[in-house]
Parts: structure tokens; C-alpha cells; sequence
């Protein structure tokens, strides 16, 4: 196969990247102003924090803790899940580094079948690795704990809610649903509840 085949191979694939990441971004734009909604409504100190990716984790935690108060519950998912984002991306921050220095090296002097190897290599030295793993897999089943008592909260006559957003984050083929549902949910008045229960 000749450079011209990998140029279009390559194009295309930049294409799909970039749709990709314009609906990710959408995605993060309508659950930043979920969340900011929320915990304006809730009284939550530093409702500016659902903007900022990184404290993204904290927002929605301090939302869960808020609900669990009114239930009678006293909850730290907030300080949980940002300790466990942090430590998350210090860990993932230096193979990423080296993969982007490493595919812009290929892209300044030839596409070739070195991609494919180093794709592999950052697989295997990152998300595959157990501590990291870990880490992410907690993260995303707190994240889907608090979502849920969103869910519960405010929009408990639409169940259909949380399923949809479930299934659209554990297969982002359109990774911008969950946000949107989150985002309707918000606009709703909270249903006080004796006792949350994940029955």
C-alpha cells in the first residue's frame, strides 16, 4: 500500500475523531449545566466547579452528598471521587505524554505500521494496568451511584432516564444522550424521599 492510501486512511480517521469529539464536548456542555443547575438549587457552595472537567467528579459528588443529607445520611463521595480522579490522571498523565510526543514524531515523517504496535504498547502500559484499572472502574461506579440518585431524585417517573444514560455511556456511540437526559432531569423539582434506596 502506498503513502497516499495511509494519507486517506488517516484523513478519515481525523474526521471521525473530530465528530467524535464535537459530541463529547456537547455531552460535557449539557452535564456542566446540569450539574451547575442542581447544586444552584441545592445551595451548594462553588457551583462553578461542574464547569471545570477535573472537579466535574466533585460536583456531582456534593450533589449526591446533598440528597443523602435530606434522606438523613451523611455521605464523603465528593472528597472520594475527586481523590480518585486525581490520583487517576497523575498515574495516566506520563504514558499519555510519551504516546502524543511519539505519534507526533510518526506524523512529521511517515504514517506506517509502527501506529498499530504503539497503540498496543500504551494499552497495555496504561488502562490495562491494575492500579489504574481499578481506579477508573470505582470512579465510574460512584459516578453512576450519584447519577442514579440524581435520577431518583429528579426524575423518578422517567426511569427510562437512567437506563438510557447507562446504556449510552457504557457504549458511547452517541456520547452526547447522557448529558442531554441529565440536563431534562435538572430542570425538574427534586421528590423528597424518607430513605434513597438503590431497590
Amino acid at each position: 500500500m502506498d503513502r497516499a492510501f495511509y494519507k486517506q486512511i488517516l484523513g478519515f480517521a481525523v474526521i471521525i475523531v473530530v465528530i467524535y469529539i464535537i459530541m463529547v464536548f456537547l455531552n460535557y456542555i449539557f452535564q456542566s449545566m446540569a450539574m451547575y443547575r442542581l447544586m444552584k438549587s441545592r445551595k451548594i457552595k462553588a457551583a462553578f466547579l461542574a464547569w471545570i472537567p477535573i472537579t466535574y467528579c466533585y460536583a456531582l459528588g456534593s450533589i449526591y452528598d446533598s440528597i443523602k443529607r435530606e434522606n438523613g445520611e451523611k455521605t464523603y463521595f465528593r472528597f472520594a471521587i475527586l481523590l480518585i480522579h486525581i490520583v487517576f490522571l497523575v498515574l495516566q498523565s506520563n504514558v499519555l505524554i510519551k504516546l502524543i510526543l511519539k505519534l507526533i514524531n510518526l506524523i512529521q515523517y511517515n504514517l506506517n505500521s509502527e501506529v498499530l504496535p504503539l497503540m498496543r504498547d500504551y494499552i497495555s502500559n496504561s488502562s490495562v494496568n491494575f492500579l489504574p484499572g481499578l481506579l477508573a472502574s470505582t470512579q465510574t461506579v460512584m459516578c453512576f451511584v450519584c447519577i442514579y440518585a440524581v435520577f431518583k431524585t429528579y426524575a423518578s417517573n422517567r426511569p427510562s432516564y437512567f437506563v438510557v444514560s447507562l446504556i449510552f455511556t457504557l457504549i458511547p456511540i452517541i456520547p452526547f444522550i447522557p448529558g442531554i437526559y441529565l440536563l431534562k432531569a435538572s430542570k425538574n423539582p427534586p421528590v423528597f424521599q424518607a430513605k434513597l434506596s438503590f431497590a
